[in-house]
């Protein structure tokens, strides 16, 4: 956090957001940290990529919420 992601199975895709949550401090710093959002994206699609495909189907909806921004979207393997 404030990193989340979500699965799209058909598509094989990865998505990432950010919240942007203005009330949660951290969300307020770490939103702003370019470098900490790159090196926090490869982490997540690493370990997405190591993940069995019924755990990914389990994150295949992720509940709308309106202080998430869609920073990328990341094709799997």
């Amino acid at each position: 956090y404030p990193l989340v992601w979500s699965y799209e199975e058909e598509g094989n895709k990865l998505f990432l957001y950010i919240d942007e949550d203005l009330n949660c401090l951290l969300t307020k710093i770490l939103s702003k940290n370019e470098d900490w959002i790159k090196t926090m994206k490869k982490v997540i699609i690493t370990e997405v990529q190591q993940m069995a495909k019924v755990d990914l189907v389990a994150f295949a909806s992720l509940e709308s919420d309106d202080t998430l921004r869609m920073i990328d979207i990341h094709d799997l393997p």
